[in-house]
């Protein structure tokens, strides 16, 4: 099964070319232990830390840019999508380092929901 395969189970309006670079890399390289059995507790904590720090890397490239109302209008919504994943990939490495702060992450993003 390739990359594209498994990503449109996951998620159909995404492919593998839209993928970032350091992200193709990343999930080819599990896919390739998972297909040699060498997926290991460890492997996956590395996998996750890398894609967090993939994406951390992604919303501070733009830091230092002059605002301008292009990025102001177009660009927002790619910086939401990306701190909805890197929330996701906190709280996921938080699960495989530390369940105790997973639990009180988890309770504070529901009660965040909440109101």
């Amino acid at each position: 099964m390739n990359v594209d395969e498994i990503l449109k189970k996951i998620r159909p309006d995404l492919s593998y070319s839209e993928l970032k670079e350091d992200e193709r890399v990343i999930i080819t390289n599990m896919l390739l232990d998972s297909e040699k059995s060498q997926l290991t507790p460890d492997k996956i904590r590395t996998y996750v830390t890398e894609m967090r720090l993939s994406i951390e890397t992604e919303l501070t490239k733009h830091l230092n840019d002059n605002p301008s109302l292009w990025s102001f209008l177009f660009k927002w919504k790619d910086d939401v999508f990306l701190k909805a994943r890197l929330r996701n990939y906190i709280l996921l490495e938080a699960m495989l380092l530390q369940p105790e702060r997973a639990r009180r992450m988890l309770e504070s993003q529901i009660t965040n929901m909440k109101g």
